[in-house]
């Protein structure tokens, strides 16, 4: 079946494509936006309030996507609005310690684990390059370990094996393969315009491939500094963790001497803690030495941040002793950080009602989508749908195998896309993407999703 663009795809719509493609290359400022995994003319935002998401011809959408997980209250919270209100007559940004920084640090450090240190920066790239410089310097050691599908943000050498838009990338555009030299399988780079030296510093392993990671650990045991793994892959669909992988890398990090970081731009604060929204290390009861967030944490705003062991956090300059430099002229800026601070209170408050009325929705999701030959993955507020799947994918190689199906046909993501955007609900753009719940999603909302779910497969 081909797809064709949904029945509110506008002309309004058309004309801001056109005229962004003469601006931008692909006419996108971020690759996945495009629409190209699903077909069709990419919506443009005009705005959005709750769970709604309205497009520029004035069309609103029950919105899963959420800005790709940065807004876990919503759109245009009032609680962030108000926050940001405050500080807007006071300055946009000073390149100066704030008080606020002090302020959402010691919030974060309250209901994250192991932070006993971190420093901000603006994106969740920037947090993941800066967290193994880190590592590196710490360690004196100059190789990575990462797992395939797992997405680190796009620093040149972890843009290798990684899932997210790279892993949609076709024939003769850099994909990343495997090459086998005496050193053990290096990674070559996953898209065009990085030199293989720097890739080969990436070594891969499948996700959730415990006695892998293990034997190259132990092979190049002198020279890898770090193991960074999303602790719930987020950029290969929604990818759980097998029983112990978490806990067999924390112990084969520390016979080895390298350190464990987790990858927490996803899934930092969307996870059930005792008290309200926590981060995968917490859920699962492992901690790393190094952690990095990012998306929820600044409510919407260019906000991110690495942290963890204090000694380890010392290798940055201008500690007493550092030698490992890292920067950035908005790092912490008080916009972000007042967002921050108020997207997490508000959190708080949120977390016993709307996570109990996302485990409602799951427990009903979960029969409807067997009824119909599909499944689901879920974590918290993150989820994952597969339409004619079985079960859901354990590593990169069963994500990538039903991702091929996209381009071979029939169409089953592509499919869902379009019939539940032509019912008003509006999905991350790929399947490769999660999908997100937010506590502006009430029950209400998330009946309608399920009946316009049921609706869309009975139907197809």
């Amino acid at each position: 079946m081909e797809i064709t663009e949904s029945g509110h795809d506008s002309e309004r719509n058309s004309q801001l494509f056109a005229e962004a493609q003469d601006c931008f290359p692909g006419g996108v400022n971020s690759p996945v936006r495009s629409f190209s995994s699903v077909g069709g003319t990419p919506l443009f935002a005009a705005g959005g309030s709750g769970p709604l998401l309205r497009a520029a011809d004035g069309h609103d959408y029950i919105d899963l996507c959420c800005s790709w997980g940065a807004l876990p209250l919503g759109h245009a919270d009032r609680r962030v609005q108000t926050a940001l209100a405050r500080q807007i007559p006071l300055g946009f940004s000073y390149g100066m310690p704030t008080e606020g920084e002090n302020q959402l640090a010691r919030r974060l450090q309250q209901v994250l684990s192991g932070v006993e240190q971190l420093r901000f920066v603006s994106s969740g790239t920037e947090a993941c390059m800066s967290a193994l410089r880190v590592a590196r310097a710490f360690t004196g050691r100059d190789k990575i370990l990462k797992f395939e599908g797992c997405y680190h943000g796009h620093a040149d050498y972890l843009l290798a094996e990684s899932g997210s838009g790279v892993g949609e990338l076709g024939p003769g555009s850099g994909k990343s393969h495997t090459s086998h030299t005496s050193d053990g399988p290096h990674s070559r780079p996953g898209t065009s315009g990085i030199p293989p030296s720097l890739a080969d510093l990436c070594l891969t392993r499948p996700y959730n491939d415990l006695a892998a990671a293990e034997r190259l650990l132990e092979q190049d045991r002198n020279r890898i500094a770090a193991v960074i793994v999303e602790p719930v892959a987020a950029n290969m669909g929604l990818v759980l963790p097998d029983e112990g992988f978490l806990a067999g890398l924390r112990r084969a990090c520390d016979r080895n001497g390298s350190l464990l970081i987790f990858d927490e731009v996803i899934t930092g604060l969307r996870q059930p803690g005792l008290s309200g929204p926590t981060d995968a290390a917490t859920y699962f009861g492992i901690e790393p030495d190094l952690s990095c967030f990012g998306k929820a944490i600044g409510g919407g705003l260019p906000l991110a941040a690495y942290g963890g062991k204090r000694e380890i956090m010392a290798q940055l300059v201008p500690s007493p002793g550092g030698h490992c430099y890292q920067a950035g002229t908005l790092s912490g800026n008080p916009l972000a950080t007042a967002a921050g601070l108020a997207t997490i209170n508000a959190l708080f408050e949120d977390w016993p009602a709307a996570y109990a009325q996302w485990q409602d929705f799951i427990a009903a999701l979960e029969p409807l989508l067997r009824k119909y030959g599909a499944t689901q993955a879920n974590c918290g507020s993150l989820l994952s749908i597969y339409p004619e799947a079985s079960h859901a994918p354990r590593n990169f190689a069963e994500a990538q195998t039903l991702a091929k199906r996209e381009r071979q046909g029939p169409q089953p993501f592509s499919k869902l896309f379009h019939g539940m955007l032509q019912r008003d609900i509006y999905l991350s753009p790929s399947p490769y993407e999660a999908l997100f719940l937010s506590t502006a999603h009430s029950a209400d909302t998330l009946d309608f999703v399920l009946r316009q779910l049921d609706d869309y497969f009975r139907r197809s």
